[in-house]
């Protein structure tokens, strides 16, 4: 070898014998380029995905891992080299998201009002698949098909002839396995999503505060809740049971296994899985479901943002299943039926939840397939007790559909939407779409209470919420509850007002909505010259049949 290279010029001779020099100056080259590339156009890049419907944290991993992988390509194409290049583009994303990742995980201020506990594998698994991300975008940004090709014939010719590699190989294959899974929630939810758990294991009484929560009110504005008897619509009691031979139920599982029941672990919630024309529509059924076989509840329907589908609010970063049953075994709301459907459009994904110009059709599918389904199936309360919400997009759509039918919305709320819809998607139904125009038009008299909540940092947002607040608080909009809550366009905001907003509803509904009161103890006669006591007994309209 060292003949051959004496032959070789100089120049090329000095490069070969100082490879190591070499590869060290590309990998900083690399890793420079990268870091560059984030403080030139990572802001704009994580608005962008903002602006596509992503949260702000899938945002920013998106971003980071497209600049480095321009930033080893562009050293790969400069050099001809591929493997320096990559370690200073890992080095770069290292740098530009997994340690702003950490930092910003220590300063989330779990949930106001429901209990979290620590996720520590989270910690270690989340950056473990981030950096899988970015190897794998960074290597099909330096050399593409011939790279992964030549690296692939590179490691097995390792493992067979190396035996620490071959006794490595297994933990390799481990941290590859859960890092993918960390990482698809990464992309899903958001990594600092999978740092805390919410469950009814981790259930304390709510006025027990965990060291990150922050205990200070948010700001709210607009007029007080309605009396709950004064909000109009009507109370029906469908199915006595569920109908459990229909085809369309493919699963029920149940949503955590606690300890022997007490009075703090009323039971185990389940989640359904149905199949309505081909959609899939998630139900969450609490506890109280089975065991009061008698008695008929509220349904809450939950729309996912843009992009997303109906598993977004059970995965980590709605963690819907355990708020929801923190929140009923607390008594801050009543049980509900809580169902999530798909949204996505069929002729396009991204359907914003409406009867759009492109031929989807998923607002009449939600209220002329999905109501009559749940409603035949389960005991339910009706129009009267039954809410829709959303985030993002869903939170648009959520608000645009009780607008458009108030007589089968009695509640709604919006967490980080926005209300002007899109006319790359609606074209000329825009205007009829656009619930900063609609809201206006609706009668008094069918006006229901409306949640609008967004994250003081939501850059993309925050200002059309408040102007929307303003509108409607302008009117005289008969019940709003607007919030600002810390955080950005992400599940640190969307959680925080999901529960603020099912905490209202609970003051609205009360805690036991559709059972009658129980009759009054007899009381012995009043004796002569007593003033009769004053009576506590309160009297609700029976049980009728009204709109679906």
């Amino acid at each position: 070898m060292g003949n051959a290279v004496d032959h070789l010029p100089h120049g090329l001779r000095l490069l070969l014998r100082h490879r190591r020099t070499v590869s060290g100056a590309l990998a900083l080259a690399s890793l420079l380029l990268g870091v560059a590339g984030w403080v030139a156009g990572g802001a704009a890049l994580q608005n962008w995905a903002v602006g596509l419907g992503m949260d702000e944290e899938r945002g920013a991993l998106l971003g980071a891992l497209l600049v480095t992988a321009v930033g080893a390509a562009v050293a790969a194409l400069a050099t001809g080299r591929t493997g320096a290049p990559r370690a200073g583009a890992i080095l770069a994303f290292a740098g530009v998201e997994i340690g702003p990742f950490l930092v910003r995980g220590t300063r989330v201020t779990t949930t106001p009002g429901l209990s979290a506990h620590l996720t520590l594998w989270g910690w270690f698994v989340q950056p473990v698949g981030m950096i899988l991300l970015a190897a794998a975008a960074i290597s099909l940004g330096a050399a593409g098909g011939v790279l992964a090709r030549r690296d692939l014939a590179v490691l097995v010719r390792l493992v067979r002839r190396r035996n620490a590699a071959r006794a490595a190989l297994p933990v390799v294959a481990v941290l590859v396995y859960v890092g993918a899974g960390a990482g698809a929630v990464a992309l899903q939810d958001g990594p600092v999503s999978a740092l805390y758990g919410y469950s009814q294991a981790a259930l304390r009484p709510p006025d027990r505060v965990s060291p990150l929560t922050t205990t200070s009110p948010a700001p709210t504005f607009g007029p007080p809740a309605p009396d709950p008897a004064s909000i109009p619509g009507d109370t029906v009691v469908a199915a006595p049971g569920r109908v459990s031979s229909m085809p369309t139920l493919v699963r029920r599982g149940p949503v955590q296994t606690p300890a022997a029941p007490s009075p703090h672990r009323p039971g185990v919630s389940t989640i359904d899985t149905l199949w309505i024309d081909g959609r899939q529509v998630n139900v969450y059924v609490p506890a109280l479901y089975d065991t009061s076989p008698d008695r008929a509840l509220p349904v809450l329907y939950f729309l996912h943002g843009y992009p997303g589908n109906a598993g977004q609010w059970v995965g980590s970063g709605a963690q819907l299943p355990g708020v929801l049953d923190q929140l009923i075994a607390s008594g801050q709301m009543p049980p509900v039926i809580a169902v999530q459907p798909d949204g996505n459009g069929q002729a396009f994904s991204d359907a914003e939840w409406g009867d759009d110009a492109r031929g989807d059709h998923v607002e009449r599918w939600l209220t002329t397939r999905v109501l009559p389904e749940i409603d035949g199936r389960y005991r339910t309360l009706g129009a009267r007790y039954r809410g829709i919400a959303g985030l993002s997009a869903g939170g648009f759509g959520a608000v645009n559909i009780a607008l458009h039918h108030p007589d089968l919305f009695r509640w709604a709320g919006s967490y980080s939407g926005y209300f002007t819809a899109r006319a790359d998607i609606f074209h000329g139904l825009a205007a009829a779409n656009s619930p900063d125009q609609t809201a206006a038009t609706l009668p008094v008299d069918q006006r229901m209470p409306l949640f609008v909540g967004v994250g003081d940092t939501d850059r993309e947002y925050v200002d059309a919420n408040h102007r929307f607040a303003g509108q409607l608080a302008g009117m005289g909009w008969t019940s709003l509850r607007s919030l600002v809550v810390g955080g950005g366009h992400g599940w640190e905001a969307w959680r925080a007002e999901m529960v603020d907003s099912l905490r209202w509803l609970g003051t609205l509904w009360g805690t036991a909505p559709g059972v009658p009161p129980a009759a009054p103890s007899a009381s012995p006669p009043a004796s002569v010259g007593a003033s009769p006591a004053p009576s506590t007994a309160t009297t609700r309209s029976p049980v009728q049949a009204g709109a679906r």
